[in-house]
């Protein structure tokens, strides 16, 4: 009987680690993507600007 109890313990410390591993991440992308200066939209469209593609040209 105890060693289901040290199972059922050993699990519930799992899911909670999984869960605060999860919250921990996701608060890590908010504070990330808050202190970004600008969309990543606006990054890729000016980059494009910048470093504009080479189109193949018409026969």
């Amino acid at each position: 009987m105890r060693d289901w109890m040290e199972i059922g313990l050993l699990v519930e410390a799992g899911l909670f680690a999984g869960l605060l591993a999860l919250f921990l991440a996701w608060l890590g992308m908010r504070v990330v993507f808050t202190l970004l200066p600008s969309s990543p939209r606006a990054a890729v469209a000016r980059a494009s600007e910048r470093f504009p593609r080479k189109t193949a040209r018409a026969a």
